[in-house]
């Protein structure tokens, strides 16, 4: 999921490319069917440039418990 903010490249999009856009994405998936036996999770892309308020969205809308 990208939490990078590159905007002006021409490649990335940072109001469409963004944490809140791939977890809907996300939740639409994995609401369609149960998860294979391999799903272990997401991942985060560039993590050392995501924000604490980036952090706190992920944990309100992924985990199943925050911190």
């Amino acid at each position: 999921m990208p939490t990078y903010d590159d905007a002006g490249v021409g490649y990335h999009d940072p109001k469409i490319e963004n944490l809140t856009n791939a977890l809907l994405g996300i939740h639409r998936g994995l609401s369609q069917t149960a998860p294979p036996t391999n799903y272990q999770g997401v991942a985060i892309y560039c993590d050392w440039e995501t924000s604490e308020a980036e952090w706190d969205y992920f944990r309100g809308h992924f985990l199943k418990s925050a911190y």
